[in-house]
């Protein structure tokens, strides 16, 4: 398997899976870099996909009481890669540029 395929790889969720995800309405708003872009996501798609978000948002820390993730050193580009990955289910890369910056989101 080649590095972009296992950054890339869904973990075989089928789209009615996927569908599954989305009809939890409970969203989570996630800010990212410097610029503080805010994102509204599916907890449950989010967590499903991230190990991080799944501690995050499961666990004793405070964003699991907020609802609220900032990752004010990450890259607001990267993120939004993560984001289409996240609800199309395919990666949208024109090279391996954002492989580095996408593989530590996941």
């Amino acid at each position: 398997m080649t590095a972009k395929e296992e950054v890339c790889n869904d973990g075989g969720v089928a789209d009615s899976e996927r569908v599954l995800l989305l009809q939890d309405t409970g969203v989570v708003t996630v800010r990212v870099g410097s610029s503080n872009d805010t994102w509204t996501i599916h907890r449950r798609l989010l967590t499903h996909h991230s190990p991080f978000f799944a501690a995050a948002l499961n666990g004793s820390f405070n964003e699991s009481t907020t609802k609220t993730v900032e990752l004010i050193e990450d890259d607001p580009s990267a993120f939004m890669l993560f984001v289409l990955w996240l609800y199309s289910g395919e990666p949208k890369f024109n090279s391996n540029d954002g492989l580095p910056k996408i593989a530590c989101l996941a």
